[in-house]
């Protein structure tokens, strides 16, 4: 039993390191591939937004022909709607051209970074998603803006401005693919779990189990032969005994038959009583 109890507990034991490290897997490596997945997803719906609002505003342009305050009331607009999470900043020409608010100046280095590179640029931050989007020139905003010396007419291409959008963390639980991947992904911890009980159901069924059986069996027959050997042995001792209480009697009897003296007789006596 002890060599089958030492083998149960390591094997208990197996069985525990392996969930350790299925859920030191699960949260140092699934958790977070699933999270950034999940985030790769919403930068690219940011993305996917504003290209589309970048469009919104270039339409909005070629139809306001020429009236520059159309366009600035548009995009004012837009800035004061606390249901469009977009704001604006504004390039050293469009500043030159329309004032220096502090408001509207890039805000950090990372908006700097994106007036120099004329790239977008994706944002984690503690509370929220930012996504900076560099709006570039058309056609149609050379008949409003200037280059920073003011006098040539903007190039095209040229980034005007940015647009800033910020949504909140909690935008992954509105994601479906929230729900898609954590889905799998549970589905998936209880097949792991149910196919480790599976394993030990089989091993306990097909090998512990019967292994107690033997063992328990190996144990009552050792049993029975320590009361055999103790009986036998019980019978042999006794069997000597009587053996040696014959003889002495006969011996006994030999000595009065041919009339031994009274020390002799007392002995008899004395071994007679002894036996």
């Amino acid at each position: 039993m002890t060599l089958l109890h030492s083998i149960k507990g390591k094997f208990i034991l197996l069985m525990c390191a392996l969930v350790i490290l299925m859920l030191l897997a699960i949260k140092f490596y699934f958790i977070p591939k699933v999270d950034h997945f999940l985030e790769l997803s919403v930068e690219h719906e940011m993305k996917r937004n504003m290209e589309s609002f970048e469009k919104v505003i270039h339409t909005v342009a070629v139809a306001a022909n020429g009236e520059r305050d159309v366009v600035r009331n548009a995009l004012e607009s837009i800035s004061r709607d606390p249901e469009i999470p977009v704001v604006f900043r504004r390039s050293n020409s469009i500043r030159l051209q329309y004032g220096r608010s502090a408001e509207k100046k890039p805000q950090n280095s990372i908006e700097e970074k994106v007036f120099r590179e004329e790239e977008p640029i994706f944002v984690k931050t503690k509370n929220s998603f930012e996504y900076i989007y560099p709006l570039r020139a058309i056609e149609v905003c050379q008949t409003c803006h200037f280059a920073e010396n003011g006098k040539d007419n903007v190039p095209l291409g040229y980034v005007l401005g940015l647009a800033v959008m910020t949504v909140p963390h909690k935008v992954l639980r509105e994601n479906k693919l929230f729900y898609f991947v954590k889905d799998i992904f549970v589905n998936n911890l209880f097949l792991i779990a149910l196919m480790l009980l599976i394993i030990f159901w089989g091993l306990w069924r097909w090998i512990f189990k019967p292994l107690e059986l033997v063992s328990a069996r190996v144990q009552d027959l050792t049993g029975r032969d320590e009361e055999y050997y103790n009986f036998e042995v019980g019978a042999v001792q006794h069997d000597e005994i009587r053996t040696l209480k014959l003889h002495i009697e006969e011996l006994i009897k030999q000595n009065d038959s041919s009339g031994s003296g009274d020390t002799e007789n007392k002995t008899s006596a004395s071994v007679k009583e002894t036996l």
